[in-house]
């Protein structure tokens, strides 16, 4: 899973080489903090899951909940 972030707001590969990586975690679960590894600026944050858990019928899932962005500056 990694965190980006960004300012552009449309969906289209084009504008995903424009976020910056600013946090990544592997095989996570349960109550997970990120923290980003140095300063970072953008309007839109993207939470990207790089590998799903199996979910019956050849499916795949995840959920989140309670997410909290902390900034300064």
């Amino acid at each position: 899973m990694s965190i980006e972030v960004g300012n552009h707001d449309t969906r289209a590969a084009a504008t995903l080489s424009t976020f910056t990586t600013v946090a990544r975690a592997q095989d996570i679960g349960g109550t997970y903090t990120f923290t980003c590894t140095g300063p970072a600026r953008g309007r839109y944050v993207l939470i990207w899951f790089t590998k799903l858990a199996p979910a019956g019928s050849g499916g795949f899932q995840a959920q989140i909940f309670n997410v909290v962005v902390r900034g300064w500056g």
